[in-house]
């Protein structure tokens, strides 16, 4: 397992029974790390950095750190995830109010839909999907929403109850959504129709 460690400023990975934790890449500087994305196909690992306004990648033993955007293109990058497929990182951009995509070199930033304060992604790529949180820090309308992969038909599939939701997974076969909120893990369940 692989994750991202705000307070050691480290990316990491650990066995699943949590023996051998390593630190891939130490960050240097003034950093908040938030979420990280693995690209097994592509053999990379890719992060993002919201205090520093970058999101980098390296290989998955933590060797050859690039960064592939950086501010003055973004503001502020939380959720990320990969579409190693079709060559593509997708990620929520607080600063900007959106969820933005790119190519897995950084190459053609592309804004796809606007959201009010975006947190979590992650890409049902079996059926097309983005699903992303929109937390309440100062917005008053937290949620989850939903769009196809190129931005189109957003939707707010879920509103009530939400405090103040961050990082999302979905499981796509039945659709689950797991949603990790302040203090909470969330699960529902959401049949395909009710998209449209």
């Amino acid at each position: 397992m692989y994750w991202v460690d705000t307070n050691m400023d480290a990316v990491r990975r650990a066995n699943l029974d949590g023996s051998d934790i390593e630190d891939l890449v130490e960050i240097s500087g003034q950093s908040n790390l938030e979420d990280i994305a693995l690209d097994l196909v592509n053999g990379k690992m890719y992060w993002t950095d919201r205090t520093a306004e970058r999101i980098q990648r390296a290989n998955l033993d933590g060797s050859d750190v690039e960064t592939i955007l950086e501010g003055g293109l973004i503001s502020q990058p939380f959720g990320i995830d990969v579409d190693p497929e079709n060559g593509k990182i997708y990620f929520a951009d607080f600063g900007q109010s959106g969820i933005l995509r790119a190519n897995l070199d950084g190459s053609k930033l592309e804004g796809l839909l606007v959201a009010v304060e975006p947190w979590g992604l992650d890409l049902d790529l079996a059926n097309g999907l983005i699903y992303f949180t929109e937390a309440s820090q100062f917005n008053d309308n937290p949620s989850i929403g939903v769009a196809n992969l190129d931005g189109s038909d957003v939707v707010r599939i879920y509103t009530d109850n939400l405090d103040n939701p961050k990082h999302i997974a979905v499981i796509p076969e039945p659709t689950t959504i797991l949603l990790l909120a302040s203090a909470a893990v969330v699960m529902f369940r959401r049949r395909k129709s009710e998209k449209s």
